[in-house]
């Protein structure tokens, strides 16, 4: 069984059933071979579509079938949406041990953290072991609230605005390199508001030999 894992932020269960599931799941049965029947399940904002094989399938091009048709059926989606997870499940795919992670001195979104940036890197090493995302707790999200009255009064609107003042904060550029008979200077020149401070990094040549 192949599964495909779409998600679209703050889509309704039942526009992620009528914009996505439907059209992946006829795009499937059209380029896809050996399929037994197709299972799909909509939440708000993901949808899961799960495909069974006949027996005797070759998983490995079921599963190269199924990732190529999730690529050419991207245009009649939502725009902006992202190409969905797939995932295969067999006899070995069936979890064995299952990590909780609580703390009561700690917010959610630390608890994700430590789970996804400490314990999970740790598990990975292990030889043969599969470790998938957490699930749970609350990712760390950067929330605006904007005055649509104040924005129009300058003519301009929410989504135009806030996709312009991202773009120019989010703009990598490169750094100036100034070096010394000793030491050589990183100094960032990516933009940034007049209170923020520059950043220059230094190195030792020595260091870097």
């Amino acid at each position: 069984m192949v599964a495909a894992v779409w998600s679209y932020n703050g889509l309704l269960p039942s526009d992620m059933s009528g914009r996505v599931v439907y059209y992946y799941e006829r795009a499937l049965t059209t380029t896809v071979s050996n399929i037994e029947h197709v299972e799909s399940q909509s939440l708000y904002g993901s949808g899961i579509v799960k495909i069974y094989f006949q027996p005797g399938t070759d998983v490995a091009a079921a599963q190269a079938q199924v990732t190529a048709t999730s690529q050419t059926v991207l245009k009649q989606l939502p725009a902006g949406i992202t190409p969905p997870q797939v995932l295969v499940f067999d006899a070995s795919s069936v979890p064995v041990l299952d990590l909780q992670i609580a703390a009561d001195n700690m917010t959610p979104s630390d608890i994700y953290n430590v789970a996804s940036n400490l314990i999970r890197p740790a598990l990975v090493s292990v030889p043969g072991v599969a470790i998938p995302a957490p699930y749970g707790g609350a990712p760390q999200d950067v929330e605006v609230d904007l005055d649509q009255t104040k924005l129009l009064e300058h003519g301009l609107s929410a989504p135009t605005w806030a996709a312009r003042s991202q773009l120019r904060t989010s703009c990598c550029r490169p750094a100036i390199r100034r070096s010394a008979p000793s030491t050589i200077w990183w100094r960032q020149t990516r933009r940034r508001s007049p209170s923020t401070p520059s950043t220059t990094f230094r190195s030792s040549r020595s260091a870097m030999q």
